[in-house]
Parts: C-alpha cells; sequence; structure tokens
C-alpha cells in the first residue's frame, strides 16, 4: 500500500487536499469518484520532515493517551462530531507529538479515510489494541464507548506502573546508596588505617587482612572493575535485544521465588482486563488473544499466547490453552471456563481482572516491605563489617600498651 496525495473539487467547486492510502492512482480515482470529488492532481506522497520527526519518537505516554480517550469519548458521546472534535482536542492539546498526530489524523478523514485508517499511520505510537478497538467501535457504531472503554484500561495500566515504579525507587536508591558506600569506604577510608596497622608490627587479625586485601584490590584494580562492569551490563544490554535472550530473561523473571508469583498475577491482571475488553466491544476471540498477546509486556508469555491462539483456532476452548500454557494462576482458566460454559466469558474476564489487580497491589506493598529492611541490613552489615575491621587491631593495640 503506498500513500498518495491528491487534490480535487467538489459540487460547489471548493478545493479539497488530502493524503489516500491505497494500492495503485485508479483506487484513489475511484474513492474520489465514489465521494462525487473531482479530480485535479494525483501524486505519490513521500513523507515530509514533519511526518518523520512523528515517527521517530517513542510510544506516546500512556497517561496522556488515557486522558485523550476519556476526553475524546467524552466528546463523541455529547454529540459532536468527529472532525470537529478532534479539532478540539488538537486545540487543547498539550502533549506536542500527540498534538501533530491528531491534526493529521483530522485532515486524513477530511480527505476520506476512516479514523482507524488515519491512526493506523502512526501505529508505532499507541498501544497495541487502540487500532483495534478504534476498528471494532467503527464497526459496531459505538466508537464512543469504545473510546471510554480504553480509557478506563489504559488508566488503570497506568496506575499500577506508576506503583511499580514508586515501590522500586526506595530499594534502588538503597542499593545504589550501598555500592556508593562501599566503594568510598574501600577506596578512601581504609587506606588511612593501612601504614598505622602495618607500623605497629603485630599480626592483623582475619576480617582485617581480608578488608586490606579488597581494599588493595579497588585501589590497583579500579579501572578494571569499572570495565568490567560496564561490559557486563553492555553484553546483558545487547542479549536482551535478541529473541532469545529476551525470551530466557523474561522467563527467568516468571520463575523467580516471591516475586515470580507477584510478576504472574501483574501479569494475569493485564491479560484478563485486555482480553474483556476486546472481547466486549465485538472484536473475535482469535483476533482479541493476537492482540492481547501483543500487549503483554513479557515476550515469554507472549509467545505461550500466541500458542494458546494457534490451538484455539484449531477448536481447543480458550480455558484449555490457558491452562496449558503455565503463565497464569490456575484461577485465570478455571473462570474463564465458567464463562465459557456460562456465556458470560467478558463479565468473568473483567470481575477476574480487578481481582488480581487488587491482589497486585497488596503483593507489591508486601514485597517491598519485606525488601526495604534486607536492603537496609545488608547495608548496614557491610558498614559494621568495615567498622569491625577497623576496630580489632586497635583494641589489640591498646591491650599490648
Amino acid at each position: 500500500m503506498d500513500k498518495f496525495k491528491y487534490k480535487a473539487s467538489n459540487s460547489q467547486g471548493q478545493i479539497i487536499e488530502g493524503v489516500y492510502e491505497a494500492s495503485s492512482l485508479e483506487d484513489v480515482r475511484a474513492m474520489l469518484r465514489e465521494k462525487q470529488f473531482f479530480p485535479l492532481e494525483i501524486i505519490k506522497h513521500e513523507e515530509n520532515i514533519t511526518n518523520k520527526d512523528i515517527v521517530i519518537f517513542s510510544k506516546i505516554n500512556l497517561k496522556v493517551v488515557y486522558i485523550f480517550c476519556e476526553q475524546f469519548g467524552a466528546i463523541l458521546r455529547s454529540g459532536v462530531p468527529m472532525t470537529r472534535g478532534l479539532d478540539m482536542m488538537v486545540t487543547q492539546c498539550e502533549n506536542k507529538h500527540l498534538k501533530k498526530i491528531l491534526a493529521d489524523v483530522s485532515q486524513n478523514i477530511r480527505s476520506g479515510m476512516s479514523m482507524s485508517d488515519a491512526f493506523k499511520l502512526h501505529h508505532k505510537r499507541f498501544p497495541a489494541i487502540f487500532i483495534s478497538m478504534i476498528e471494532a467501535g467503527e464497526a459496531s457504531g459505538t466508537l464512543d464507548h469504545s473510546f471510554k472503554r480504553m480509557g478506563v484500561m489504559f488508566k488503570k495500566d497506568s496506575k499500577q506502573k506508576a506503583k511499580i515504579r514508586g515501590a522500586m525507587m526506595y530499594p534502588a536508591v538503597l542499593a545504589v546508596v550501598c555500592v556508593v558506600v562501599v566503594w568510598y569506604l574501600l577506596k578512601e577510608v581504609v587506606p588511612t588505617f593501612k601504614g598505622m596497622f602495618e607500623g605497629a608490627g603485630q599480626a592483623l587479625p582475619g576480617p582485617t587482612k581480608a578488608l586490606m586485601n579488597m581494599s588493595d584490590f579497588v585501589q590497583g584494580y579500579s579501572g578494571l572493575i569499572i570495565a568490567v562492569i560496564a561490559i557486563i551490563g553492555v553484553m546483558f544490554w545487547a542479549l536482551l535485544r535478541t529473541d532469545n535472550g529476551r525470551l530466557g530473561f523474561d522467563k527467568f523473571k516468571t520463575k523467580i521465588p516471591m516475586v515470580g508469583k507477584l510478576y504472574a498475577k501483574i501479569l494475569a491482571a493485564r491479560f484478563t482486563r485486555t482480553l474483556s475488553t476486546l472481547f466486549a466491544s465485538g472484536v473475535s476471540l482469535t483476533d482479541s488473544m493476537d492482540i492481547t498477546a501483543n500487549s503483554m509486556i513479557n515476550k515469554y508469555v507472549e509467545d505461550r499466547l500466541r500458542s494458546a491462539t494457534s490451538k484455539i483456532k484449531q477448536g481447543v476452548p480458550l480455558s484449555d490453552t490457558i491452562t496449558e500454557s503455565t503463565v497464569f494462576p490456575i484461577m485465570v482458566s478455571q473462570m474463564i471456563r465458567v464463562g465459557e460454559e456460562s456465556g458470560t466469558l467478558d463479565d468473568l474476564l473483567t470481575k477476574v481482572s480487578e481481582y488480581y489487580e487488587e491482589e497486585s497491589e497488596t503483593a507489591i506493598g508486601q514485597l517491598m516491605s519485606l525488601m526495604e529492611p534486607a536492603i537496609i541490613v545488608v547495608l548496614g552489615g557491610i558498614v559494621m563489617f568495615v567498622v569491625i575491621s577497623i576496630m580489632l587491631p586497635m583494641f589489640q593495640m591498646g591491650n599490648l600498651m
């Protein structure tokens, strides 16, 4: 599919310009004739710098997306026409990247594109579910409800990510402080006592010898230590960029003691929330599973869901495929089986997602309450070892005197 830029006139003689995605020039002419426009010029469209500028940035912040979905859904429900609603959003949008995208989408809709096709030109900037929900809303005539559902879902997702980041911040800061303190002690503090201990002519205690050896190593090979750490970090980053490396690491995250169970609850909440939203919007089960797999934050779970989708296409019930995937708590497949038997799959998926969202919040709080004192104990133990190693020779010297 190529993009074509066209210029045409309508029945009132007004000049209309736009960009249309089609397989050939003839398809563009057919579209214009269908709209009773007279084509004046049709050329193949080359993306300009502005459009490239829109594409090269990363995804738009999820908080910005859910605010847009909530506001635009409310505008549509109030009866405002789509293009006018988009113009209103462009006027009040504070995010410059989303502002450019909405302006481009509005222009393309006026030129004959559907909203889903117009947003597809910027699909890399939005969550995987975004375009599919718009398509489902257009097909069912409930576009306002689609944006409302997306607003609710993206808002919950954004809040959950913010809570996880906030919960991890304190342990991460403590870990960094621990490394900096130990490095400073070994490189600056311990060497000041070395000459005094060696001049005493007494045999040093075992802990003091170990501390002095560590200090000598840091003093003599500090550049090498930093280089090795940097190389390991780069190698790990490069490994995660490969499919097998990312797959292995994501699988490892699901198997970590304590953390793995919490991670499974977070993934279960994301899976059931996304699937219920799509299914309730009229998207087919197999398409919903494909989109849900794309939206998962774990490559291993994504692959397991794609395998489950293949089995669903062969006639295997969803509950059986989820049980075989072994990536979610058993309650998920059991509730899905009840929903399949009762015909209320979307409602039960919503209830399961709400349950696991609450469970995830509780588990995150419990995990952080255990991690914080554990890191403090480790940091305190290291500092205590350094202090005792320095004080032991001083006590010996005091006894001799």
